[in-house]
């Protein structure tokens, strides 16, 4: 026998939600009701985390006739990284494509990029086929050159069509004026096949499709304790107070930025780096002005700005990273200014919500999805490219936890190597600072 004693999750899993602007739009929705766990389980498969990568996870288990399974979250659905991220539904990785064939050689690097274009058609259908209300806009992502360095951008294409097998075009100056109307910008390339929409509202209707597919998601579930006996996971579950035990076959951990509260081995290898986000007030035709298009948009810098348009017309704008939280008028202030830095007739407008939330990177930055024994799986470490990555997880995680193939395996290579607690978070500050500082000279 041998156990994982867990320290509380960290407290601001449902915390950051306040001042998101996608939780108040959760209003005028129908919002998933999670059960309360009141009594002890036994299951065939425990799902922790109950944000994208484990929803979907879900999803392929019940599709593939897995038999009792239930999803546990220590907050509300979505309440981690899911439901506050940019809503960017792109191709890809957080490694650069140029890296990812350098570590893995053309073919290996092509099938890997290639899961994500299959992962973000399986979101867009799984959207349209359940009829999931959640503002999907499938006019693709463009992305922005501020450097006017056009080899670099053609380079760029070239590397995704022609060795990845993307279908990226490239747009010139005044192609781009026809998606985006940025002085600041020279030139740029467009994903077709990206989308944008609300990820709360996601997650809340995958929440839903689980529970009638006949699972169950539970909520303010925290799980506090792992033991492995007798060839079975035994679960320490906390709910309202209350100490239940939930026993099952298998064990899947699906936890991004907020697992660091879990004492299990895949915790170790994370950093939980925060990023942020605001909402400006409705722009009705002045948006139109900026963003003639319903394309995404975010630039080729390190330290990239991203943003959008709301189904209401209000300017979505995320940037900048830390490794702090940071209250909301710091947020609403800083990239207010970086939004009128772009955009100067936007001076006056009014920010009216302003969030953030951990997001999980690791050091080789790219996911780790893997077997860590016996019937014990994960998969984390999705920061920068999180929206398709955990979709594909999820759908490795179930063909694997029923026996149907290994193709998790082609991440073997990326295990997330320890990150050594407060001296990598002060490296990765360090590094992103070091970065800004790259990108403003390159400006110059």
């Amino acid at each position: 026998m041998f156990q994982f004693n867990m320290k509380p999750l960290h407290q601001d899993s449902d915390h950051g939600l306040r001042g998101c602007f996608y939780a108040d739009d959760m209003q005028h929705r129908t919002r998933h009701r999670a059960a309360t766990l009141e009594s002890d389980l036994t299951l065939d498969v425990a799902i922790i985390g109950a944000g994208f990568a484990g929803l979907s996870t879900a999803a392929g288990l019940l599709a593939r006739g897995c038999g009792e399974l239930a999803v546990f979250e220590a907050g509300e659905v979505g309440a981690g990284a899911s439901g506050r991220n940019g809503g960017f539904i792109m191709g890809g990785y957080s490694l650069s494509p140029q890296a990812l064939i350098r570590q893995l050689g053309e073919a290996a690097a092509e099938r890997l990029y290639q899961l994500t274009v299959t992962a973000q058609q399986s979101i867009k259908s799984r959207i349209r086929s359940q009829a999931m209300d959640c503002d999907l806009v499938d006019q693709g992502i463009v992305l922005a050159d501020r450097f006017d360095r056009t080899a670099d951008l053609q380079a760029l294409q070239q590397t995704m069509n022609h060795q990845l097998g993307a279908d990226w075009q490239c747009l010139t100056p005044a192609q781009l004026r026809e998606w985006v109307r940025c002085d600041h910008y020279h030139a740029g390339l467009y994903e077709p096949q990206g989308a944008h929409f609300q990820p709360l509202a996601y997650a809340h209707a995958l929440a839903a499709q689980v529970t009638a597919g006949g699972a169950q998601v539970y909520a303010h579930a925290r799980c506090e304790q792992v033991q492995r006996k007798a060839g079975r996971w035994s679960l320490q579950m906390y709910s309202n107070g209350v100490s239940h035990r939930v026993n099952c076959r298998h064990l899947v951990v699906c936890c991004g930025g907020y697992i660091k509260g879990l004492n299990l081995p895949q915790a170790k290898g994370t950093l939980p780096i925060a990023t942020f986000m605001v909402a400006t007030e409705p722009l009705g035709d002045e948006l139109e002005q900026i963003l003639p298009a319903d394309a995404a948009v975010y630039d080729n810098r390190f330290a990239f700005d991203y943003y959008r348009k709301s189904r209401d017309r209000r300017l979505l704008w995320g940037g900048r990273i830390s490794t702090r939280q940071r209250s909301r008028a710091w947020i609403s202030a800083r990239l207010h200014a970086d939004m009128v830095r772009l955009y100067p007739q936007l001076r006056k407008v009014r920010i009216e919500h302003a969030w953030g939330g951990l997001m999980a990177y690791t050091r080789n930055s790219m996911p780790e999805i893997r077997q860590h024994g016996d019937k014990h799986w994960s998969a984390t470490g999705f920061g920068g490219h999180g929206v398709a990555t955990t979709a594909l997880a999820g759908e490795l995680l179930a063909a694997a936890v029923c026996g149907e193939h290994a193709d998790y395996r082609q991440f073997a290579r990326y295990r997330a190597d320890p990150v050594y607690g407060v001296a990598g978070m002060a490296a990765a500050q360090g590094f992103y600072w070091w970065q800004q500082l790259r990108d403003r000279l390159r400006l110059l």
